[in-house]
């Protein structure tokens, strides 16, 4: 099992009402998640800090059978030439957790992360 840490833009997608409505979301990626694996999510400005923690329940979802999430999307089209992961809602994390507080000065792409920055996580929410 890996820990991940995966930037979400607000701005062009509402995670919160699409985690709270749907408790599953699907997310095109090209990392190599495996099922099992904790993902938390880190919410770009406004928010600046991590939102969510997650389970990758499936990886490699088709288009066609991927969760209909189109109303939460802010912009009209988005990638879909990657497959997609399933995301579980494990925790929506209502404290306030920064990248510095976990030794991280930026996250722009999806990157794993130490045993020691999810136990920082894990103390703060």
């Amino acid at each position: 099992m890996k820990y991940w840490l995966k930037p979400a833009n607000v701005k062009k997608y509402d995670l919160f009402n699409a985690f709270r409505n749907l408790k599953e979301i699907d997310w095109a990626s090209r990392n190599k998640f495996s099922v099992g694996d904790i993902v938390y999510i880190y919410c770009s400005l406004p928010e600046q800090r991590i939102s969510h923690k997650c389970e990758v329940v499936a990886i490699n979802i088709d288009e066609d059978d991927a969760i209909d999430d189109s109303k939460y999307s802010k912009v009209k089209s988005f990638n879909t030439s990657y497959k997609c992961v399933r995301l579980k809602l494990l925790e929506e994390i209502s404290n306030t957790v920064r990248l510095a507080e976990i030794d991280l000065k930026f996250c722009r792409s999806t990157r794993t992360i130490s045993i020691d920055q999810v136990k920082k996580i894990d103390e703060m929410i």
